[in-house]
């Protein structure tokens, strides 16, 4: 793991000196400043270069941590939020933050979020050569649009899951809210797929594991995506247990 630069915000400062006390057995992450004022933490971002910001959501002031992400305008800086209201992760996640943490988060939820961190922050720098080759794969595939087929070029590193549903394959994306509707056979399209990078759950069902939030309760929940998806028979998915054995949180 890299060294990265962090800032915490939370109105309430025994929250902070929860993250504190994980962040002290982690070394390669240096917490530069820590605010109960949503204000004062804007006013040291627009100034100081920071990599990570964990804030709490309902901060008890005139604005909150999704209105203080909205008015923040660094293009590279990355974002926890740590809130003790479960009804706030789908608003996190539609924003692309890297995780979403509740109180009281404990250490190994949270080193997990570390990691999360530092696989974003290196897969997305331009030249890197951790940068993985996969993120340029891409094809052409029939798409179903106002009632006519038409070809369209489709990122796998967009596609946040699969589905086969009625003779059809519907693919979601991260970066659109419609659903492609493709012609496509979900064996054909799994063959054109990095296995490594997608994991077949159900029958019908695939998902892309740079989207993976968890497994629980015979349900896989993924980053962007605001229902919850049912899995299989893990004897049946092998690649998918196997996954969840190093992934599981």
């Amino acid at each position: 793991m890299r060294n990265y630069r962090a800032i915490i915000l939370d109105d309430q400062q025994t929250s902070i000196d929860h993250l504190m006390e994980h962040f002290q057995k982690l070394e390669q992450v240096m917490v530069e400043a820590e605010f109960t004022d949503p204000y004062r933490a804007l006013a040291y971002v627009r100034v100081n270069l920071v990599d990570l910001v964990i804030l709490d959501v309902d901060l008890q002031n005139r604005i909150d941590g999704l209105e203080w992400m909205s008015a923040f305008s660094g293009k590279h800086t990355k974002f926890i939020l740590y809130t003790g209201y479960r009804q706030f992760e789908d608003d996190g996640y539609m924003r692309n933050v890297v995780d979403v943490l509740l109180k009281p988060v404990s250490y190994q939820r949270f080193a997990t979020a570390m990691k999360r961190l530092d696989t974003e922050i290196r897969l997305s720098m331009p030249g890197n050569p951790a940068q993985d080759p996969d993120d340029h794969a891409n094809e052409y595939l029939n798409v179903r649009k106002d009632g006519k087929w038409n070809r369209r070029l489709v990122w796998f590193r967009e596609i946040t899951h699969i589905r086969s549903s009625n003779g059809y394959l519907l693919i979601h994306l991260a970066t659109d809210p419609e659903v492609l509707i493709s012609n496509a056979s979900f064996r054909s399209v799994m063959e054109m797929l990095p296995k490594r990078k997608f994991k077949q759950f159900s029958r019908s069902m695939a998902f892309n594991v740079r989207f993976f939030h968890s497994f629980t309760s015979g349900k896989v929940r993924l980053k962007h995506v605001r229902e919850e998806l049912p899995a299989g028979n893990l004897a049946n998915h092998a690649s998918f247990r196997e996954f969840l054995e190093t992934n599981s949180v």
